[in-house]
């Protein structure tokens, strides 16, 4: 593992995915100082790690000893907060969605080349080993044509005050879609939402995409009682699976095919086949694209794989799906 001793990173936001964050920058040692509203929280993992704590966001934007940021905190302060660090010439990693809407995120972007600082934004899973595993076996052409990509992503939870699921969750399957599919823009064919729960935001979302020949159902939720989180491709060869929650993946050998008797009559016979389960050594996500992030500020990288074009890709999707949703 390079060393990133040089560097000093705050966090701000130390809650259900920002205390990963500290775990992470700390496990690399670049995290000089965290930030958060509650101080309570500060002061837990002060005492956990020793780390040095602000309850003000000026601290961070005027500490000069801070290369870069962690915004781990409510999608509708990422514009605001970004732009003030940006300006400060601080590098920013940004949770994602990189904004709530495309025309903020495309600001943040310019201000980020004027300025020359490094931006990456928390498209975790295109760190994700396995999902990159199966993107090589779509490349070559182990699969076969693909012919449908179904995602799910659902649990209960609390739903967040800020964003709708579709924002939150499906935004993720979307990218992904996008990232298999060699960055492909697709098209809304149909999208639906819900709110059971009479909040001013939806609670239900269903998308389906279409990428040229290929269709793309994308389902989440935060109501459901269990915790899914899964991928499957068909292909014309084989299909696979994906649980993100094991990172396991499953290679089915067997599909759905015509068979022809006569000419002008065929049938649909089930083709059996054996079920492959590849080693993959499981890295974590999330320590990835920390890293990735560190090495483009070191400038042994351009630009990070979760780069702002592609997550204003992803946001675009987003706000298509919104404009044509019933």
């Amino acid at each position: 593992m390079p060393s990133y001793s040089d560097l000093n990173l705050a966090v701000i936001g130390t809650g259900e995915w920002g205390k990963n964050h500290i775990r992470v920058s700390r496990e690399l040692g670049v995290l000089k100082k965290i930030c958060d509203i509650d101080e309570s929280r500060l002061k837990y993992f002060n005492s956990l790690y020793g780390v040095d704590y602000t309850t003000s966001f000026e601290d961070i934007v005027n500490d000069k000893d801070i290369d870069a940021v962690t915004l781990v905190v409510p999608a509708s302060l990422h514009y605001k907060m970004a732009k003030e660090l940006i300006k400060k010439g601080k590098h920013v990693l940004i949770e994602k969605p990189i904004s709530r809407t495309v025309a903020e995120a495309e600001e943040i972007m310019k201000l980020a080349k004027k300025n020359d600082v490094v931006v990456c934004i928390g498209h975790v899973f295109r760190y994700n080993v396995a999902l990159q595993h199966i993107k090589e076996l779509i490349k070559k052409g182990k699969l076969g044509d693909i012919q449908l990509i179904i995602s799910r992503r659902m649990g209960l939870r609390t739903p967040r005050p800020d964003c709708g699921v579709i924002l939150d969750f499906a935004i993720h399957d979307v990218d992904i879609a996008k990232f298999l599919m060699d960055e492909k823009i697709p098209k809304v064919v149909h999208a639906v939402k819900s709110n059971p729960l009479k909040r001013k935001y939806e609670d239900f979302g269903n998308i389906v995409l279409r990428f040229d020949g290929v269709l793309a159902d994308i389902s989440v939720s935060w109501l459901t009682p269990t915790k899914i989180r899964d991928l499957m491709i068909v292909g014309s060869k084989k299909s696979v699976v994906l649980d993100y929650s094991t990172q396991e993946i499953k290679i089915f050998d067997q599909g759905i095919r015509p068979e022809y008797s006569t000419f002008g009559e065929f049938t649909l016979i089930t083709k059996e086949g054996d079920i492959h389960i590849p080693k993959i050594k499981f890295t974590e996500p999330l320590k990835l694209e920390v890293q990735d992030f560190l090495d483009c500020i070191k400038g042994e990288k351009k630009e990070p794989r979760a780069n702002m074009k592609i997550a204003i890709d992803a946001l675009k999707i987003i706000e298509d799906v919104y404009k044509v949703c019933r």
